[in-house]
Parts: structure tokens; sequence; C-alpha cells
């Protein structure tokens, strides 16, 4: 084994175990203004689509948000298949119909919105 090998992993086994590999100096001493003065979540967005000629397959939607504020360094992500070559995400804002509760918000940015809740509160 050489030494980039055995660093590489060491970055993995800290990352996996719940360690950061890198943190933004103005992050960690707060120097970042709005994203450093209250929780913050950072989102992000993109639409892959198949290749040319690729016609039965769907596009894929991902959406990625910042869940250790005031950090910025962890991130959980979404993915879900929709129409193909559509490049608004389908799944981003929903409703859906509950027996219990009646109609509720749904989504991608909601269960995000809720896991940073869960993380930061």
């Amino acid at each position: 084994m050489n030494k980039q090998y055995l660093e590489n992993l060491a970055l993995k086994i800290n990352v996996k175990s719940g360690g950061r590999n890198t943190v933004l100096n103005d992050a960690f001493e707060k120097r970042i203004p709005l994203v450093t003065d209250m929780p913050t979540i950072i989102f992000g967005v993109d639409v892959t689509h198949p290749q040319p000629g690729e016609d039965l397959s769907p596009s894929i939607a991902a959406v990625v948000a910042s869940m250790d504020w005031p950090w910025v360094t962890r991130y959980r992500g979404i993915v879900s298949a929709q129409v193909h070559r559509e490049e608004i995400i389908q799944d981003l804002f929903k409703v859906i119909e509950d027996p219990q509760k009646g109609k509720r918000p749904a989504g991608m940015i909601r269960e995000l919105l809720v896991a940073f809740f869960k993380s930061t509160m």
C-alpha cells in the first residue's frame, strides 16, 4: 500500500465516522453574513437527462441540502426519477392526502427542511 491510498482511506473513514475533512475557516468562526447569523440551509438542485437517442430512460432529479449549520460541510441528498427530458423537478413540492390529517405538504424540499431542523435544533 502506498501513502496516497492510506491518506484517501483515512479521509473516507473520517467522514463515515462523523468527522469533517474540510471546514471553511470563515464559517467555523461565524464570519459569513446571513449564513452564520442564524440557522441557514444551503440547497443545490440538478436534473440529469439520458444521452441523445435514449428515448425510454427517465430524467433523474437530485436535490441536496446542508445539514450542519453553521459549518455547511455535511449534506443530505434525495434523487427522483421523472418524465424523460423534463427540466422542472416534479417532486420538489407536493401536497399529499393523509387519511388522518387530510392534505399536507410533502416533497423533496420539505423532507430536507425537516431533516435540517432535526439536525440543528
